[in-house]
């Protein structure tokens, strides 16, 4: 784009330098407006005052340096690229610079560089942005999820794999009289009533060891601080994460009153009206399937007036036909438990519903009385509950482009693979990887073409590794991958496995020809108490001495391939 505004914030002493930048900007098509600083101080205050897109940053000052220019825009927060643009200066220093957070560095005697290392970062800079406001709002979701959780009428408990309580929402203090400070962190079986242990502790045991686990749903007692019991209805699901259970989430709805209000229906078939009419749940009372008394919830649920319904044949029309035989063969039971089916409403439409069903003798006969609630809500609530979780996760361990892990779950993954290789005593292998010549690629044909060759030689990385290894995009065109339980000579297989791919694999792309990818690669095998920045710089110097020795070649220290 000719004549494109950029506002460049230039860290720069000398001014003909300055001016000479300037002139390679407005050469590349940009319109720069700028302002030249020589000082942390005066630095600090353009960043305050002004917005910028881009920091050109000399590597030394007279009161001044580049790092101490990092850091210091790392203070204010600000997402904002910043180049080195100096003379030149050891290829350590370069590396240590991008380590710091430098995006790049220019060699002032070579500034053609300089135009398309400032769009390629603009670039970057934008895909960060949006990210950050898909995180914002992923976040604010949560925000709203969270209030819905503390806003409940029922209790909801997160149990760790230990079964101690790690959140329990406000409800806690209305329904059994306790602050939720009393019970976080204390046991989640301390409430329960002797006689109800053993089906609480199976149904716990079975959602913390089988990631496939079905909804469990048991009516249990619990002790109000008072020493009162309630009786609570107890639907508990796990959180599986990578196949594993992470935590046990369980519903405790106190359903006291409900359960009193059933003992008085079975006495009374007029206060049974009364009090069914007043209740939220559809309330039918039938014998053989034929209803004679339901409440007007019964009626709103499934969409029929009364007599299109009373005294008529009622499961077949309420109840889908695949959940129609499991209900038949609950009805045939005095099973109090509530237990979940599919229900059809006059118009066709299905919805998820639960059902809670007794038998009541009555004069020689017998009838069964059901309680019927939508959980349309619930199961919608439960599915963006895990879909925000998940989705908030993936996020934050994943990039985007060549759905690789990202740099910041590289170090959380590498301290952890390092205390397992020292506590174990296994060998532990960093492979480095980098794409040849890749900045001449982007230059040539653009960065969708680049982008392509990424995404692809991500998909490439996955199909070579085992299920233990993981890879990683740890920079713009470098990838780091994990090894464990691997020494580095059986590391340089995995990397030739790489290679070989590469070869056979070319890119047909939109400019008509077949292009073939090269990398470097640098194997580092872990040493005994060695730290993890020297262990990760130690593979990076490895990957630069493969470059050095021609590329297209995996060094391992020990001998180049």
């Amino acid at each position: 784009m000719k004549n494109q505004l950029l506002r460049v914030l230039m860290v720069e002493d000398l001014k003909d330098d300055a001016l000479l930048i300037i002139r390679e900007l407005k050469k590349g098509g940009y319109n720069p407006g700028y302002e030249r600083v020589e000082t942390a101080a005066a630095m600090k205050k353009a960043l305050n005052d002004k917005q910028w897109d881009i920091i050109l940053c000399d590597y030394s000052l007279p009161e001044f340096n580049g790092p101490s220019a990092i850091s210091l825009l790392k203070e204010t927060n600000l997402d904002i690229p910043l180049i080195m643009v100096t003379a030149t200066i050891g290829e350590e220093t370069a590396v240590e610079c991008m380590r710091l957070g430098a995006q790049d560095f220019i060699i002032k005697g070579n500034l053609s560089r300089l135009c398309p290392a400032i769009a390629r970062e603009l670039a970057d800079a934008e895909v960060r942005n949006k990210k950050k406001q898909m995180e914002e709002e992923l976040w604010n979701k949560e925000v709203r999820f969270r209030a819905f959780l503390e806003h409940s009428s029922d209790i909801i408990v997160i149990l760790n794999r230990e079964g101690i309580i790690t959140y329990i929402n406000p409800a806690i203090e209305k329904v059994l009289g306790f602050k939720p400070e009393e019970r976080i962190g204390s046991g989640g079986f301390d409430l329960i009533h002797p006689d109800d242990m053993q089906i609480s502790a199976n149904s716990f045991n079975t959602l913390a060891n089988d990631t496939n686990s079905p909804v469990i749903r048991a009516e249990i007692r619990l002790c109000h601080k008072d020493g009162s019991w309630r009786t609570i209805e107890a639907v508990g699901s796990n959180f599986v994460l990578n196949n594993v259970v992470e935590s046990i989430i369980v519903n405790y709805r106190d359903i006291t009153e409900r359960k009193r209000m059933y003992d008085e229906l079975y006495l009374s078939k007029e206060r049974f009206r009364l009090l069914s009419d007043a209740t939220f749940e559809a309330i039918v009372i039938h014998e053989d399937g034929v209803p004679f008394h339901a409440n007007d919830n019964f009626f709103k649920i499934f969409g029929y007036k009364p007599d299109e319904m009373l005294g008529k044949e009622m499961l077949s029309a309420t109840i889908a036909p695949e959940s129609l035989d499991f209900v038949k063969k609950r009805a045939a039971t005095n099973n109090l438990k509530p237990y979940e089916a599919i229900g059809v409403r006059k118009d066709g439409t299905k919805f998820p519903m639960e059902i809670r069903a007794r038998k009541i003798e009555y004069e020689g006969r017998t009838f069964r009385c059901g309680a019927i609630r939508d959980i349309t809500e619930r199961k919608r609530a439960d599915e963006e509950l895990k879909e925000s979780e998940r989705r908030y996760r993936d996020l934050s361990i994943m990039d985007d482009l060549t759905q690789l892990y990202n740099s910041r779950h590289f170090y959380t993954q590498l301290e952890k693979e390092i205390e397992r290789c020292r506590r174990y005593e296994q060998p532990f292998t960093l492979l480095l990887l980098d794409i040849d010549k890749f900045k001449n690629f982007n230059d040539k044909y653009g960065h969708l073409e680049g982008n392509y060759i990424l995404s692809e030689l991500g998909k490439i990385i996955k199909r070579c590794l085992r299920e233990t290894d993981s890879a990683y995009r740890y920079g713009g065109d470098e990838f780091m991958i994990m090894l464990p339980v691997t020494t580095c000579d059986d590391g340089i297989l995995t990397a030739k496995r790489i290679k070989e791919e590469l070869k056979k694999r070319p890119f047909p792309r939109s400019f008509g020809q077949n292009i073939y990818v090269t990398v470097s690669m640098g194997l580092a095998q872990y040493k005994a108490n060695e730290e993890m920045n020297a262990f990760v710089h130690r593979a990076d110097k490895l990957m630069y001495q493969a470059k050095k020795a021609g590329r297209d070649k995996i060094c391992s220290g020990k001998n180049r391939q």
